[in-house]
């Protein structure tokens, strides 16, 4: 089959579709990916064909603009901002895309669950269509709360009311979204959709597993939890720490787009080594050569680690809480201590918490003494590790990207 791959443009949506990609390639399918330019360097170098779309609208740099509003997302403004970029997206897409599907005619689409331009297409060219949650679920339960809310999980009536107002909240603040949705809908001829949840398949796959998420009364039949979507381990190069490095490991990741944030990183790699760890940093290029020489605590600092590799050999992770940085940490068994700092960051939190693989930073302060009290819970508790190495078989269980593979092709078939 060729199938046409739809995700937004960033490392943390775009890595786990390529394994998926490979996958899908390993099983003598046809891969492409219909995508901005400033994408298509990365996805062709993965090994996948890329459509290009958006030249007028969203052309070469648009990525960098869009990232700087994501690291420096602040208040209600910044929400709207972003959600207009959002908009934005999608309105190319489904603008621009018709052509590339006439001309590339795929079997079948697979399309990132926060990218709705792709069920609206599969919609309007009668495909096949195979929805992918790379971030937390849309499908909305009333018990679970929304997930962009670091609200924990209650199974009462005051819970039930508070998730439902903070779902109105988010329809409200999706208003250009749906705008966009009702335009598309109409103009291909289909339903009415003013929600991206309403561009969803019912065949799905989620990368958490029923031990991690929390609990689910109302998903489609056709849903399935996969686990991590990865390339295989030993794909990545392998790493050993420079010699003479002193005391056990700490991984400290503040993922693709927070990486820049110097004075929090300083506090971690401080709290780190009063510990008696030293720190392993990845900063995804977002801090200089001299910031990171300046990094207190004696840390490994890299603009870019093999991180599975490097995670096997720590005692614990300390992260913002995005959901690639926790997946690959819970798979490999080791505890994290989250410091959420924007978006599903929070959220994801709560589900690890409650799983009971981790800890996360209490209050408002991120001073070094508030940092090391989580840490120093996670390391001197083997409850931790012990749970992080059940959520870790339960991910392993599921199938990986494997198993997402001969779904989407059992999907796409039938």
């Amino acid at each position: 089959m060729h199938l046409a791959l739809f995700c937004p443009p960033y490392a943390g949506h775009l890595n786990p579709m390529f394994a998926l990609g490979s996958a899908l390639q390993r099983r003598g399918h046809r891969v492409t990916f219909v995508a901005i330019d400033d994408a298509a360097a990365s996805i062709e170098a993965a090994g996948f064909g890329c459509e290009r779309v958006g030249a007028h609208s969203h052309p070469r740099g648009t990525l960098a603009r869009l990232e700087r509003a994501l690291t420096s997302l602040r208040g209600v403004y910044g929400i709207r901002k972003v959600i207009a970029d959002v908009a934005g997206m999608t309105d190319m897409l489904c603008r621009d895309a018709p052509a590339v599907l006439r001309r590339i005619e795929p079997a079948g689409i697979v399309c990132d669950q926060l990218e709705p331009a792709g069920g609206l297409l599969a919609r309007r060219f009668g495909l096949p269509q195979v929805s992918v949650a790379n971030a937390l679920m849309l499908n909305r339960e009333p018990y679970v709360p929304p997930p962009f809310t670091d609200w924990d999980y209650r199974r009462t009536r005051w819970a039930r009311e508070r998730n439902l107002g903070g779902y109105r909240v988010s329809d409200w603040l999706m208003g250009r979204v749906s705008a966009v949705l009702a335009h598309w809908s109409a103009a291909f001829g289909l339903p009415l959709a003013t929600r991206t949840e309403q561009c969803l398949s019912a065949r799905q796959i989620g990368q958490l597993s029923s031990a991690l998420d929390f609990p689910r009364e109302d998903l489609p039949e056709g849903f399935a939890y996969t686990g991590p979507l990865r390339a295989a381990a030993e794909d990545e190069p392998p790493w050993t720490p420079p010699a003479g490095t002193r005391g056990p490991l700490a991984f400290v990741s503040l993922g693709s787009l927070q990486g820049g944030r110097f004075a929090l990183i300083a506090r971690i790699t401080q709290a780190c080594r009063e510990l008696g760890l030293t720190a392993v940093v990845a900063h995804n290029g977002r801090l200089s050569d001299a910031q990171a020489a300046a990094l207190p605590g004696a840390p490994i600092v890299a603009r870019h680690l093999p991180q599975r590799r490097v995670i096997a050999r720590c005692e614990l992770v300390v992260t913002h809480g995005g959901m690639n940085t926790v997946l690959d940490a819970l798979a490999l068994g080791v505890p994290l201590v989250l410091v959420p700092l924007a978006m599903e960051q929070g959220a994801i939190a709560r589900r690890v918490v409650r799983a009971g693989a981790g800890a996360r930073l209490q209050g408002r302060s991120t001073s070094v003494a508030a940092l090391r009290r989580p840490m120093q819970r996670v390391l001197h508790d083997a409850a931790f590790r012990s749970r992080a190495r059940d959520i870790a078989a339960s991910l392993t269980a599921a199938g990986g990207a494997p198993r997402a593979a001969e779904l989407v092709e059992r999907h796409a078939l039938h």
